[in-house]
């Protein structure tokens, strides 16, 4: 049999995983594991990532796509939270925007491959207070350490 003429089998999806009786779905999203287990993907926030979901299905697998309000207000994304999450997908290399500067024009947001050579900033001295400097000369001054079950007092 050709391909052409013979008809697309489909896999069904578990039942704890659609609310279709068949198990069969029109439209879904398909995310790779090689990306699940980049760090770039481990640092999206919870906003991040439904603003990627949204857009990846908004864009059916086209890779280049304009995300209006109503497709926004469609995935449950207010305006503020989806320019935040916006942001945080360009910086880990999600997406590219090209802006447009005529009004009512929507943005074109293209996916992008970036994310693959994201590497997260490291922090770790960020948190680290110094110890408190004395003018005397005496042994800096450290706060007293606390006592455990009292809440610090």
């Amino acid at each position: 049999m050709s391909k052409g003429t013979r008809k697309e089998e489909r896999s069904p999806f578990q039942p704890w995983m659609t609310t279709s009786p068949s198990g069969i779905e029109k439209k879904y999203v398909r995310i790779g594991l090689t990306m699940v287990k980049t760090d770039a993907f481990k640092a999206l926030t919870g906003g991040e990532m439904k603003t990627l979901f949204a857009l990846y299905f908004h864009a059916a697998g086209r890779e280049t796509l304009t995300f209006t309000r109503l497709a926004m207000n469609d995935a449950g994304i207010t305006k503020p939270a989806f320019y935040r999450a916006l942001d945080g997908l360009i910086e880990k290399g999600f997406i590219h925007v090209e802006r447009h500067t005529l009004p009512g024009q929507p943005n074109t947001y293209t996916f992008a491959r970036d994310w693959a050579d994201w590497k997260r900033p490291n922090l770790t001295n960020l948190n680290r207070q110094e110890p408190k400097k004395s003018n005397s000369g005496s042994p800096p001054v450290r706060d007293p350490p606390r006592r455990p079950g009292t809440g610090g007092i």
